[in-house]
């Protein structure tokens, strides 16, 4: 028996999992039928219970309870207020005709605060020049 030697081949590399393959997106764990069996009408397709488990149903709604209608008073008012003031509510109403009497009363206090300020200046001028005038002529004497 002779032995031959068979050069062996090298050894294969492993292979490593590629970053894309560990990151799974919602085109590999997307299931069709669990979109399809909870379509439609439920009574024309089964669901495993497991399934439908996993799509629970909505909440009911709560019931209304009824209200009597508004008052034609209380209409037309609810009209008055949605085309005249902005916000067509309260509070609308309190800043539709508080800023501009706020604004004005600002204004106002500007003006008022200008007036009295010229005035004392031009007293206070005054008194400087009379002050200076009764200097002179006593320099003079």
């Amino acid at each position: 028996n002779k032995r031959r030697s068979k050069a062996r081949p090298p050894p294969k590399k492993k292979k490593l999992p590629s970053l894309s393959a560990a990151m799974s997106s919602w085109k590999h764990t997307f299931k069709a039928h669990r979109v399809a069996a909870n379509s439609g009408h439920h009574g024309d397709h089964f669901i495993y219970h497991r399934e439908a488990q996993s799509f629970p149903m909505p909440m009911a709604r709560k019931s209304r309870t009824p209200t009597k209608p508004p008052s034609a008073l209380a209409v037309k008012w609810r009209k008055f207020t949605q085309k005249i003031v902005p916000g067509g509510g309260s509070i609308g109403i309190g800043f539709g005709f508080g800023l501009p009497v706020l604004g004005t009363m600002v204004f106002a206090t500007f003006v008022y605060t200008n007036m009295v300020d010229n005035s004392v200046q031009y007293s206070q001028a005054q008194k400087e020049v009379d002050f200076n005038r009764k200097m002179v002529e006593d320099s003079r004497v």
